[in-house]
């Protein structure tokens, strides 16, 4: 868990991630994340790519889309007690160590 403050901003398990640096708190499974991309707009945030990014809305406004990429996949790293690098980091070690252990049971499944 990652704080800002005294609430927690960032919650991450076995199960996937829930993001509450944004306005709406959300929780995304690491079962529906492709990686995690830096650098966009120069600004310290983190975007989470989902595998399938049709099923995440985006906002419009005033009729057009404001950005390409669904409010609700982005980690303000500026609100946690963390330096965007190292959560970066963290993040891709939690994603590899679950595709890997997905991958070992489908092996398993397959071989059953």
């Amino acid at each position: 868990m990652y704080s800002s403050g005294n609430n927690v901003a960032l919650k991450i398990d076995e199960f996937g991630i829930e993001n509450n640096t944004q306005a709406k708190s959300y929780f995304i499974s690491w079962s529906e994340i492709s990686t995690f991309e830096i650098g966009h707009f120069r600004t310290r945030q983190i975007y989470i790519k989902p595998i399938n990014p049709n099923h995440f809305s985006r906002k419009k406004y005033f009729g057009l889309y404001f950005t390409s990429k669904p409010e609700l996949l982005w980690i303000d790293s500026e609100m946690i007690d963390i330096k965007r690098d190292e959560l970066i980091n963290i993040l891709n070690r939690k994603l590899h160590n679950y595709n890997k252990k997905s991958n070992n049971n489908s092996v398993k499944t397959n071989q059953s």
